[in-house]
Formats: structure tokens, sequence, C-alpha cells
């Protein structure tokens, strides 16, 4: 079907330019989600690129987030998105990737509001900048990687199971665990992905974590952080047993790591310093050689 406009913003959808949709996300996130492309490895071709249609929606709401206004004035750019989101799934597509979106979305019967969320989330981080509260917090990792996981689930073959509150949790545990893992790195550029009662509370000091100086604030800090988190995991490792063999080996691969990383940190929490990241080389190697092999899912917090 062909979209005729006065300006040629849209794409004619066809079958070809969907296919080459799905092939553009392909490359996108394994290039922009290289540390972690080899947990979808198992899935069947047409689950593997639904993946990639939802990963490179996320690419897009992540960009949102590096935005600044430099001249104190409003971004409205997300209402752009959320208006072109809106065009695409009237069948105004302005790319093939969106054409691969929608297909996708409708393949697999996504929920569109997931994708939605993940656009006003990056909303609430660009006008603040920060979070006051760590329910501030806790909400933005909701709408963001809790909504991502919601819509991975009917990929992952979840069914007519009710699993909001599982595919919540995880998305928030992993999110919340990525985050704390990149507090340096993002600090360094000027994101602030922590709460400040939190920060006042430990007496944590930015700057010096900034420069990699550890201290017994920062270990009270990050063991705060993990207190919460955890129950996060033991919440959203009840989705696997929701899924079909395919979804469960790519999840318990995603738990597995993340996991992996939430031990470390909750362990040892001055790790967050290592400028080469939480888990060496030689740690991500064997996760990604247990899936290989399906032997993953040694997280506790898989049932």
């Amino acid at each position: 079907m062909s979209i005729d406009t006065h300006n040629d913003a849209y794409v004619a959808v066809t079958d070809a330019v969907i296919a080459s949709g799905y092939k553009n996300c392909v490359a996108a996130c394994r290039k922009y989600f290289s540390s972690y492309a080899w947990m979808t490895s198992n899935l069947p071709a047409a689950k593997r690129n639904a993946i990639a249609a939802l990963g490179w929606h996320l690419m897009r709401c992540v960009d949102l987030l590096d935005l600044e206004s430099f001249d104190g004035l409003s971004l409205d750019i997300w209402r752009e998105e959320l208006s072109n989101l809106d065009d695409t799934f009237k069948g105004h597509c302005r790319c093939a990737q969106d054409a691969a979106l929608v297909d996708a979305v409708k393949r697999f019967g996504i929920p569109k509001e997931h994708l939605f969320e993940m656009f006003t989330a990056a909303d609430a981080w660009i006008r603040t900048r920060k979070f006051e509260t760590f329910d501030q917090m806790d909400l933005f990792a909701a709408k963001f990687g809790g909504s991502m996981m919601a819509a991975c689930a009917p990929v992952f073959d979840v069914g007519t199971r009710d699993h909001f509150e599982q595919s919540l949790a995880c998305g928030q545990a992993i999110q919340l665990t990525q985050l704390l893992a990149n507090l340096v790195p993002n600090l360094k550029r000027r994101q602030s992905f922590f709460c400040t009662q939190d920060v006042k509370h430990t007496g944590l000091s930015v700057t010096r974590t900034m420069m990699r100086q550890s201290s017994s604030e920062l270990k009270r800090f990050v063991r705060l952080q993990t207190s919460r988190i955890e129950k996060r995991f033991l919440i959203g490792g009840q989705l696997v047993p929701m899924l079909d063999f395919d979804g469960q080996r790519t999840l318990k691969s995603m738990l597995d790591y993340w996991w992996a990383v939430f031990s470390k940190l909750r362990a040892d929490p001055d790790c967050l310093l290592q400028p080469g990241g939480i888990l060496r080389q030689r740690e991500k190697l064997k996760l990604r050689t247990r899936h290989l092999m399906g032997v993953e899912g040694k997280s506790p917090v898989i049932p």
C-alpha cells in the first residue's frame, strides 16, 4: 500500500520495505547492543527481527535522554516523536524501520501503549534531568525499562497470561541495575541518574565519585540501591516460567547477565569505579558460552 503525501515524507509500505526495515534494525541493534546481542541468538528469525525492531525503538528513546536545552527553552521534540509514532501506526511510515516496527506489533500482538510510555518517560527526564525521590526514579524505570520488557513479552510467547506485574518488575530491575552500574560514565556525561534524597541521606560526594575515588559513603549509597533492586528481580524472575522455550532461554540469559552485575555491585560497591565496567571479559564470555550451550538460567531469582 502506497502513501501519497505532498512532501514525500512517507514511504510506500511493501513487503520489500518491511524486510529492509528489519534488516536495518538488526544491523543497528548488533552495533548498539553489541554486548547483549548474543542473548537473542537462539530465537527464530521472525522473533529475532521483532526484538530488533523494538530495540530500534528503544534506541530512539535513549537518544531523547541525551537531549539538553542549552538556552533554557522547553524541549518539545518528544511531542513530535509521539505524533510520528501515532502516524506510523496509522500507516504513515517515515522510514523502513517504522514499517518493520508496525509489522512486529501486528504480528505478535504487542500493545502499542508500551511504546508510547517509553516516550513519556524520556519526556519526564529531559524536562527536569533529575529525580528528587526514589519513587520518581522507580516510575521512570517502570515506564522505560518496564514498558520495553512488557512489549517484548508477547514476542517471547507469553500468551494470554497476566504478566504485566512480572514484566514491569523485570524491566525495572534491569534498568535500575544498568543505571547504577553506569553511574560514573553517566555523571561524566552530565546525566545524574540517581535521586537527590539518597545522595543527601548517604552523604555521597558526586565529585569524588566522578574521580573514581572510593568512600564509605559510596558503599552506603550502592547498598541502599541494591536493597531496593533485589525486590524487583525476585518478582521479575517469575516471568520466565510464563514464556515458551525460546523466550525462556533469552530471558534467562538476560537475568543471568544483570544478576551477575547486581551481585558484584552488592558485594563490592567499589567495582562501579572500574573504567572497564562491572563484569570482566572472562565473566561475560562465561555467560555467553552458557547461552550457546543451552545451560543458561543460573541466576537464583529464576524459579
